[in-house]
């Protein structure tokens, strides 16, 4: 019985350590785009299409977390690998900063929630199409950080969608 306890208060502390939400994505290749196992690409333009405008520079944590998720991805364009890279625009559709205390009190209510929407390009010609929502609900670990961490969250997710439809891998 104080096992059975004991393995209860273990698994709520670590969903409380690492906080708990929902993440929907979904990727839309246009048809007639190449794969290619070398594509690369960069970013140009982050946006915020949100309307919102709280304390946070959100583009530019988009746009660094993009570029470092491309980058672990082997994905991030540089001069030093050559070609020509496919151009990426991300668009911040919605952004949620939460509040820390109600997340821990009031699970679901103090959520942090960030909305993206990636757009591949070749030139002028759209090639994919990602879009991901995540939200952190619950928890979120003793930093009280989720507003910064849900994106690299996002990102992640992006770019991994990303590399599957365009790499086939």
């Amino acid at each position: 019985m104080v096992r059975k306890v004991l393995m209860t208060l273990v698994a709520i502390a670590l969903v409380a350590a690492w906080g708990c939400g929902t993440a929907r994505h979904s990727a839309k290749v246009e048809s007639g785009a190449a794969l290619r196992p070398d594509v690369r690409i960069k970013v140009v333009d982050v946006s915020n299409d949100s309307k919102n405008l709280p304390d946070v520079d959100m583009i530019g944590l988009l746009w660094d977390s993009l570029k470092e998720q491309l980058y672990k991805e082997t994905l991030l364009w540089t001069p030093d690998t050559g070609g020509t890279p496919l151009l990426m625009e991300a668009h911040i559709i919605k952004y949620k900063k939460g509040d820390d205390i109600e997340r821990w009190f009031l699970p679901g209510f103090g959520s942090t929630v960030l909305s993206v929407r990636c757009d591949v390009k070749d030139g002028d010609t759209l090639v994919a199409t990602v879009e991901v929502q995540r939200s952190i609900a619950y928890g979120d670990g003793i930093e009280f950080r989720a507003w910064k961490k849900i994106f690299a969250k996002v990102a992640e997710d992006a770019v991994r969608e990303l590399r599957t439809k365009l790499r086939g891998a």
